[in-house]
């Protein structure tokens, strides 16, 4: 993926016209067009993800923990209460790791 990125990265720095620059009117205009043009091409080569937020989502629960409070909540309402016992005993030990 890395390599992909790169290739396009050169492709797209390779058939740029540098010659604007040159006739930028002044270092601050030249600044702000190289400027622009890098960020389209980042806008352009690099692969955007959304990751969703939750406001009661902790920093601190992993994906593991996820899990197993998902377990806890499904023995707790089982009605087993050994599963649930063994299930909240280690959510104990992930909490205490974290």
């Amino acid at each position: 993926m890395l390599l992909c990125i790169e290739a396009l990265q050169q492709d797209c720095f390779n058939n740029s016209d540098w010659q604007v620059l040159t006739q930028a009117a002044s270092l601050e205009d030249a600044t702000d067009v190289m400027t622009k043009y890098i960020k389209f091409c980042e806008e352009n080569i690099v692969p955007l993800k959304t990751v969703k937020i939750f406001s009661f989502n902790k920093t601190w629960v992993t994906k593991e923990l996820k899990t197993t409070i998902i377990k806890k909540n499904i023995a707790f309402n089982s009605a087993n209460k050994t599963e649930s016992k063994l299930i909240q005993a280690k959510f104990n030990k992930q909490i205490k790791v974290v």
